[in-house]
């Protein structure tokens, strides 16, 4: 099942930035999931 959301991020300037703090800010929920993985046959 998929699940689609919009966020926006600050503006940053040039460069590299770590954005997982906004994002978990932002989407609060994604805590909570859990993602199966199975390997390839």
């Amino acid at each position: 099942m998929w699940h689609q959301v919009e966020i926006q991020l600050s503006a940053k300037s040039r460069g590299f930035h770590l954005i997982s703090q906004e994002i978990l800010a932002q989407l609060p929920q994604i805590k909570s999931l859990e993602i199966c993985h199975s390997a390839p046959s």
